[in-house]
């Protein structure tokens, strides 16, 4: 029986020498390449569904990666995800491919396309984050495959795939992404088979040069990492589930177990770190927000009284400010925390806001036409006395308003020298700069010394012959004097905030303020 068999590979090897020395002078036909290939998976009996180790030896086959680029783009905020167009090329040893023994020639190998893979064991590598996979392809899929003499197997295949990705959008519009993609052997855990990049690291990726919308991508920012993926989901199969032991150390019988359930499995992970083009959004959002919010400040050179332009010029500014916020949020998906560009449309509201809180105090202070005495000195009594106006006709009809801010009037004082007297004594007021200068006429010879006209209402108003060192001024005089404050108090506190927000981002403490927010 030995002897039959003896002869039989004999013939079969002198039949194949034959055929070799024939057709040497054109070792790379493909009718030569696939009756080798053909003799040595029926000489092996080579079974495609056992790896490629031999019978009895434990050591696990390793597979040897490496990937080119063609593409990466599509980077969708919403759906998290982007596209990746990739070559990648995988190297193991299958002894049973041998050949030297058959071929003397130095240089031959066996090439083919898909249907040499498909009759050959190939590693099941699947990418552990896609949304969907598949093999490119324009009238047959994209696959390569060469054998060595000495059994080394070159599998080549491009493909076309969606990943996943944890887009964090808290430094908006100045982050950067830290993607990755995960390559993971599937029905064979790191016993039988691990996955391992090309040394060095410029054999194990490249990529085309290609330049993206919104990211900066170089080679320098890419990564590959060899790790293992633990699972630990201890699910029985249906079929086997009285043969399953779990102890006390939580140590379970495998045998009982489904595979891709629980084990380490070998995984490869390439990691792109992306970096947002900032200038884009500058551009389009940062600097047309801040022109709006310059426009608001406009109104401050308009006379208080001049409403229709002022609060056209409010109004127009808040509509545009919410529409150009609305245009950027579109462009993102909704996220539970705060970014950075939030931080910016946020304080640019409050500013529109304010300016029209401004034109809304001076307008109503200027409707008054009393003159009033302002004590003590600086801006702030000033401002002070603007609100004390402004609360005090927030008390008051604007039919008493009328009535208490006109001039013009004769009114009646009750003497201060004598708080027992109920005499009344009418004292005229000519005109406003008489009571600038504290020129009065007064009906009477009894009060020819100062006077002082007191009102004991709500909306008291004081137009008397003061001190020197105290200043009288009208309520109108007030609310231009807010209003020039205005001008550059209002552009000043802005830049200081514009300078605050850029130096925090460059620096990092943008990032620990949102921390605690």
């Amino acid at each position: 029986m030995r002897l039959s068999s003896a002869v039989t590979s004999f013939f079969l090897i002198a039949r194949l020498s034959l055929i070799s020395s024939q057709l040497l002078p054109n070792i790379t036909d493909i009718e030569y390449s696939a009756k080798l290939f053909d003799h040595i998976l029926n000489s092996t009996d080579y079974d495609s569904r056992m790896r490629p180790t031999p019978r009895g030896i434990n050591e696990p086959v390793e597979v040897k990666n490496s990937m080119y680029v063609y593409f990466l783009g599509n980077i969708d905020a919403q759906g998290m995800a982007f596209d990746v167009h990739f070559l990648i090329r995988q190297r193991w040893v299958d002894p049973r491919l041998k050949y030297s023994h058959l071929v003397s020639h130095n240089d031959f190998v066996l090439e083919g396309e898909d249907w040499f893979s498909q009759k050959i064991w190939t590693p099941n590598i699947y990418i552990e984050n896609e949304v969907t996979s598949e093999v490119m392809s324009m009238n047959r899929d994209s696959v390569f495959l060469r054998i060595t003499k000495t059994g080394e197997v070159n599998y080549n295949y491009r493909m076309r795939t969606t990943v996943l990705c944890d887009i964090k959008l808290k430094r908006f519009p100045h982050d950067y992404q830290d993607c990755h993609m995960s390559l993971e052997s599937w029905s064979f855990s790191d016993i039988d088979l691990t996955l391992k990049w090309e040394k060095p690291m410029d054999a194990a990726f490249d990529m085309h040069q290609f330049k993206l919308n919104e990211y900066d991508l170089r080679r320098e920012d890419v990564s590959l990492i060899e790790t293992t993926t633990t699972y630990k989901m201890y699910t029985p199969s249906p079929k086997t589930q009285d043969d399953i032991r779990i102890k006390s150390n939580r140590s379970i019988n495998l045998g009982g177990m489904n595979r891709k359930v629980t084990g380490n499995y070998s995984t490869l992970q390439i990691k792109f770190k992306m970096t947002r083009y900032a200038s884009q959004y500058i551009i389009d959002y940062y600097i047309p927000s801040s022109l709006l919010v310059a426009m608001s400040w406009v109104s401050f050179w308009l006379e208080p009284s001049a409403i229709p332009g002022r609060t056209t010029l409010g109004t127009a500014s808040w509509l545009t400010f919410i529409n150009l916020n609305k245009q950027l949020n579109d462009q993102i998906s909704r996220v539970a925390y705060i970014k950075f560009v939030d931080v910016w449309f946020l304080v640019c509201t409050v500013f529109i806001f304010a300016s029209l809180l401004e034109f809304a105090f001076v307008n109503y202070i200027a409707r008054s036409k009393d003159s009033v005495t302002i004590h003590g000195e600086g801006g702030m009594s000033i401002f002070k006395e603007g609100l004390k106006e402004l609360s005090r006709s927030a008390f008051t009809t604007p039919s008493l308003r009328r009535k208490n801010s006109d001039v013009n009037m004769n009114t009646v004082i009750k003497s201060g020298e004598d708080t027992d007297t109920t005499e009344d004594i009418w004292l005229t007021v000519e005109n406003n700069e008489q009571v600038r200068t504290g020129k009065v006429s007064l009906i009477g010879e009894k009060f020819s010394k100062m006077i002082k006209r007191k009102r004991k209402s709500m909306d008291e108003v004081k137009l008397t012959i003061e001190k020197e060192e105290n200043l009288e001024m009208t309520h109108s005089e007030i609310a231009h004097w807010i209003d020039t404050k205005a001008r550059w108090m209002f552009p000043l506190s802005f830049g200081a905030f514009v300078l605050f927000y850029f130096i925090s981002i460059k620096c990092g403490f943008m990032d620990t303020i949102l921390y605690f927010v």
